[in-house]
């Protein structure tokens, strides 16, 4: 009987561990090709996206680009790069907008949005699924985030 019962538990952490496995996404924080910058670190991502840092290291203004708050990938990259739920970034926003007089992030309908806008402005900074950056010309990946 206790051999069943462990088989019946590693069968359903195995089941577990698999569905789990297949819903594990990645997402790409992408910039504009002609942005020199490589290889940050998602701290470094996170002071540019929240413009505590308003300027790339060219000089170039830092103009991020996100989905709306409750997207799921938007709600991921939060979770993953800058460690806020939706509300808070919201709330980040906000708090700039009326205080620094900041614009808050353009808000983009879908990955191939994201993807034309970036590839427009040099400063640009945005995540799409990472399917979407792979072997995109119009953008350079900056950092591939797994979630």
């Amino acid at each position: 009987m206790k051999l069943r019962n462990m088989l019946k538990v590693i069968c359903m952490s195995s089941l577990f561990l698999m569905t789990s496995a297949a819903n594990a996404g990645e997402l790409a924080v992408i910039i504009n090709t002609k942005n020199p910058a490589v290889g940050l670190s998602a701290l470094e991502v996170k002071q540019l996206y929240l413009k505590n840092n308003t300027h790339w290291g060219n000089g170039k203004k830092v103009r991020p680009s996100a989905f709306n708050y409750e997207a799921d990938l938007a709600t991921q990259f939060y979770k993953q790069v800058l460690s806020m739920t939706p509300t808070e970034v919201e709330r980040h926003w906000i708090e700039l907008q009326y205080g620094k007089a900041l614009k808050p992030p353009v808000q983009l309908d879908d990955d191939e949005a994201m993807i034309k806008f970036v590839s427009k402005f040099k400063g640009a900074v945005g995540f799409v699924d990472a399917a979407s950056a792979a072997g995109n010309a119009k953008v350079k990946v900056l950092l591939i985030v797994r979630y």
